[in-house]
């Protein structure tokens, strides 16, 4: 089970720029922004090895967007990849550490910075402790802009010896860095952008579920218990808020027989809205309110709070997004009052040996317990190297291969194209519903 926060105040930036160095320290011996490897063991020696000991500075990216005139994009797959079995993967990180930015502008770490470290960290250590039977190399590029260091891909020996790429992180370049991989037929697997390729790739991994994965599972799970008539889809009167609504009903028939009721709300600070909600739970019969909100973190507090006043002496469920759980000012009150459930892709614990073994080694060297994107990290490198070591570097020819001792479970389909044979990319669809009870989450579905 997953426990509540920890509210104690954040650390200081000094800590925190500690915390980031220490990091970046304690892994140096596996060259944290430049080469790194998985350690094999000569076996008539005591001394570690690694494939390679070449050292590497930091290395910055650069995106440039190229015109279409010059290089026009590949619409389809001129040939199939063919697969192969190496003696040592290469394996390249792409994310932005702001490693250069931070040693000049002083020592305060983003909440962004530390998700990063956590999430490298997590996959150091399955390189280091988790892996058998296979060498992988890591390289880690950081791709915060640097106007020192300007390298296109074709000039990054790193990518181009790649056999997987995990990132970027931010949408604009996934789209550069897939239509590289794309022409070079490498597998690029992205831990954390959903947004929609404006190009097929189907070397693509998309490791996040899209909104809609997320939808269509709270949808069936609310369906399966409640009946239509006692279930409320309730959102800000915004238009993308509004369009995501459609997600929520389902495969429903056409007709407002077949549909949710749906409440857009305009101002979630008026006193009649209260009123209104306790009529709609005592005399309409409304058991279930989605609220499919993530990003305005003051009108979901504000709905919970109008929620939990309208239940009186009935007893509500109230359905949201991940996103919930990373809300700082949230009243965990009302996530016990109302049976709060949300959507997950990740666990509500993480109880396999090697997490087990991970929490430990990460105290010891931090002083602080692992965050969700260090388990990440961690369950994402050991899925990469089973798959690489039965599949070789094209690992999406088989991507249900099943890994043991992972918390995380990823389940990918293939998502196709308009033509509906053509597949655009791969997706994670893997989530978990969870409640939260007596102040922890569980799974619950």
């Amino acid at each position: 089970m997953t426990s509540v926060p920890n509210l104690q105040l954040p650390l200081s930036g000094s800590k925190l720029c500690c915390l980031f160095f220490v990091a970046v320290l304690g892994m140096a011996g596996c060259g944290i922004f430049g080469p790194a490897a998985k350690k094999e063991t000569d076996p008539d020696s005591d001394v570690a090895k690694t494939p390679s000991e070449r050292v590497s500075e930091v290395d910055t990216i650069t995106f440039v967007e190229n015109s279409e005139e010059e290089f026009p994009p590949i619409t389809e797959r001129e040939t199939t990849k063919v697969t192969e079995h190496k003696s040592i993967y290469n394996i390249v990180l792409l994310a932005p550490f702001s490693a250069k930015r931070m040693q000049r502008e002083g020592d305060f770490a983003s909440a962004r910075m530390i998700r990063m470290i956590e999430y490298l960290a997590g996959i150091e250590y399955g390189l280091e402790s988790c892996i058998s039977g296979i060498d992988i190399q890591l390289n880690v590029i950081d791709t915060d802009n640097d106007v020192e260091f300007k390298p296109t891909f074709s000039e990054m020996p790193a990518l181009i010896e790649a056999d997987i790429i995990i990132g970027p992180y931010f949408t604009e370049r996934v789209e550069a860095i897939s239509s590289f991989a794309l022409e070079q037929q490498k597998v690029i697997v992205s831990p954390w952008n959903t947004s929609k390729l404006s190009t097929a790739n189907p070397y693509y991994i998309q490791m996040r579920p899209s909104l809609k994965t997320h939808a269509l599972k709270i949808d069936q799970f609310v369906t399966s218990r409640s009946s239509l008539d006692q279930i409320m889809l309730m959102t800000k009167n915004d238009p993308r808020d509004i369009e995501t609504l459609t997600f929520f009903q389902g495969n429903i028939p056409a007709g407002p027989d077949g549909r949710k009721r749906e409440l857009i709300i305009d101002d979630i600070g008026n006193p009649d809205l209260t009123d209104s909600l306790s009529l709609y739970v005592s005399e309409q019969g409304y058991r279930d309110f989605i609220v499919p909100v993530w990003q305005d973190e003051a009108f979901v507090i504000a709905a919970l709070s109008k929620l939990n006043f309208a239940q009186g002496e009935e007893k509500i469920t109230v359905y949201g997004l991940p996103q919930w759980m990373e809300m700082s000012r949230m009243d965990y009150d009302y996530f016990e009052n109302l049976s709060v459930h949300l959507s997950s892709a990740r666990p509500a614990r993480y109880v396999s040996q090697d997490s087990k073994s991970f929490t430990h080694s990460y105290y010891q060297k931090y002083g602080d317990l692992p965050g969700d994107d260090a388990y990440y990290g961690l369950n994402t490198i050991k899925w990469l190297a089973e798959l690489l070591k039965v599949n070789g570097t094209d690992i999406t020819s088989d991507l249900g291969i099943e890994v043991p001792d992972l918390d995380q479970r990823f389940e990918l389909t293939a998502i196709f194209g308009d033509d509906g044979e053509s597949i655009h990319h791969y997706e994670n669809q893997f989530i978990n519903i969870l409640r939260f009870s007596e102040y922890r989450f569980e799974e619950v579905d």
